[in-house]
């Protein structure tokens, strides 16, 4: 084949490589379950300098829709809060204490029936966050930030899922705009190859298309179903509240409402 015609379809395939790649940190960005992921555009301005949260915190995931940021420098912390509500003003954020947490976790044990001391003493907050490294128990600064997912009842299920179709529809009209720019370069030097080659790799860009867009469906599929999950753990937590801890202070972030801030870009 015409070194060409490969190139273009080389070039073309990453074009749209490029757009999967951008629908799927959009549907990460577009928060249902925990994924550190989402935290990726979270900058933290110090005032001297602007930083990437990575430089200037330790990120965990506790369960599946909460995720723990603990700074390296305490002094830091309004700067995160700031960062990260910039980037997800959606998140419910609390103040939490690891001390106050290993303490409440110490409480609950004891008040619980002794069954069977299995494997010995049961973990504490910093083990089961995975940060053992990060904090001294005999350390003062044991504050962190637990940001959890905004619950996904009927508006905000159907907020999602309109916001997804959107954002793979967008998807989709790039990748046959693409495909189209891509013949219209085959044709610029259809002068220099063989039918045979043209018909070729006019085949081989529309399977490339055929085989993104198929990837592009299986993430919307994948996606949708995480809104399904989501919105099924809401309905089986409000059959069975939990009663309120008055001393957990959890608040939507200004008063955010989630469903007037989405955009498509």
């Amino acid at each position: 084949m015409n070194t060409l015609l490969i190139k273009h379809i080389n070039d073309t395939q990453k074009k749209m490589g490029a757009y999967l790649s951008l629908l799927d940190l959009r549907f990460k960005n577009l928060c249902v379950k925990a994924d550190p992921v989402a935290l990726l555009p979270v900058t933290v301005n110090t005032g001297h300098q602007e930083l990437n949260l990575e430089d200037v915190a330790n990120v965990s995931m506790p369960n599946e829709y909460q995720l723990a940021i603990f700074p390296n420098i305490p002094n830091y912390m309004q700067d995160i809060i700031r960062g990260v509500f910039e980037a997800h003003p959606e998140f419910k954020l609390e103040i939490r204490d690891t001390n106050e947490d290993r303490k409440n976790q110490e409480n609950s044990q004891k008040e619980e029936p002794d069954k069977e001391k299995l494997d010995n003493e049961e973990p504490d907050m910093n083990s089961v966050l995975g940060l053992d490294d990060i904090f001294d128990e005999d350390s003062d600064e044991t504050k962190y930030l637990l940001y959890t997912m905004p619950e996904v009842n009927k508006d905000r299920r159907d907020f999602l899922n309109n916001g997804v179709k959107a954002l793979h529809q967008q998807c989709m009209v790039r990748l046959d705009g693409e495909y189209a720019a891509g013949l219209k370069k085959f044709s610029e030097v259809e002068m220099y190859s063989s039918e045979k080659d043209m018909a070729e790799a006019r085949q081989d860009l529309k399977d490339i298309l055929d085989d993104v867009k198929e990837k592009a469906n299986q993430k919307l599929q994948e996606k949708q179903q995480e809104i399904e999950e989501a919105y099924r753990h809401y309905l089986e937590k409000t059959e069975n509240p939990v009663p309120n801890n008055p001393q957990e202070k959890e608040q939507d972030q200004l008063g955010y409402d989630v469903t007037k801030g989405f955009r498509v870009s």
